[in-house]
C-alpha cells in the first residue's frame, strides 16, 4: 500500500495572539504520533480554524488548495529539511486551530487539489481531477463552531476517515474538521460525499477541499541469508 509514514494532527489552542507555531515534533496530539521530519520527505498539512491563516514561509499553497467562508480551510506542502517547525498569522486573535500533518517518502509528489464553499451536508464538494497513475487523495471538511455548545461528526461516503474533530466556542469560535483518504487510487478525478451529522450549532454549510499525492515507492533491502558450512 501506498500511503504516509508519519502523521499527526496538532491542536493549536487559544493563546491570545494572532500566530500559531508548529512542531510536528511537539504539541497537543488529536491523532497519530509526534515526529521529526526527515529530510526530503514530502510533507503535506491541512490547516482548519474560524480565521484565514498565511502560507507558511518555505511552503507551497497548491492552486485549489484553500476554502475560505465561515473557516479557513488550506492544504500547504514542501520537501522536508529536518524538523520543519512553521508559522502562519490569522487575521484576527485567540482563535483555535487543528493542524493536520502528513509525512510521505522521498520522491513523492503532490498531485492537484481543488476546493469549494458552502457546501450542504452530504454533498460532494469538489472534484480534483487530471490525476495519472495512482494516487493517494484526501478529503477535508472544515466548518465554524460557534457556540460552547456545539456538536458535530462527519460521515464519509468512501475512504477511510483519519480525523474527525471538533473544538467548540470559548470566547472565539471553534471548529469541525475531518479527513477521509483513498490508499492506492486510479481514478482520475475524486468527489467524497461528506454528511454532517449530530450537528448543534454549527454553520449550516461546510468548506471542503481534495487533495492528492502521487506517492514514491520505498525499497525494502535485501535480506541476507546466512549460510554455515558443516565440516565432516
Amino acid at each position: 500500500m501506498a500511503t504516509w509514514i508519519n502523521h499527526v494532527a496538532i491542536a493549536a489552542p487559544r493563546n491570545g495572539t494572532t500566530t500559531h507555531t508548529v512542531d510536528p515534533s511537539s504539541g497537543t496530539v488529536v491523532t497519530g504520533s509526534l515526529f521529526t521530519p526527515t529530510a526530503g520527505r514530502l510533507l503535506v498539512v491541512a490547516c482548519e480554524g474560524a480565521v484565514t491563516s498565511t502560507t507558511p514561509s518555505g511552503w507551497t499553497l497548491p492552486t485549489g488548495g484553500s476554502a475560505i467562508n465561515f473557516t479557513g480551510l488550506y492544504v500547504w506542502y514542501r520537501t522536508a529539511a529536518g524538523g520543519d517547525t512553521f508559522s502562519t498569522t490569522h487575521n484576527t486573535s485567540n482563535y483555535p486551530a487543528v493542524f493536520d500533518i502528513y509525512e510521505f517518502p522521498a520522491g513523492t509528489t503532490f498531485s492537484g487539489a481543488a476546493s469549494s464553499t458552502g457546501v450542504a451536508s452530504g454533498g460532494a464538494g469538489p472534484s480534483v481531477g487530471s490525476l495519472t497513475g495512482t494516487n493517494f487523495i484526501m478529503g477535508t471538511v472544515g466548518n465554524e463552531a460557534f457556540a460552547t455548545t456545539s456538536t458535530g461528526a462527519i460521515t464519509w461516503a468512501s475512504g477511510v476517515e483519519a480525523i474527525d474533530t471538533l473544538v467548540g466556542q470559548a470566547t472565539t469560535s471553534g471548529y469541525l474538521y475531518s479527513l477521509t483518504y483513498l490508499e492506492d487510487s486510479v481514478l482520475t478525478s475524486s468527489s467524497i460525499a461528506a454528511t454532517a451529522t449530530g450537528t448543534s450549532n454549527l454553520q449550516a454549510t461546510y468548506e471542503r477541499l481534495m487533495f492528492a499525492v502521487k506517492v514514491a515507492a520505498t525499497t525494502t533491502p535485501p535480506i541476507l541469508i546466512m549460510q554455515t558450512r558443516r565440516a565432516y
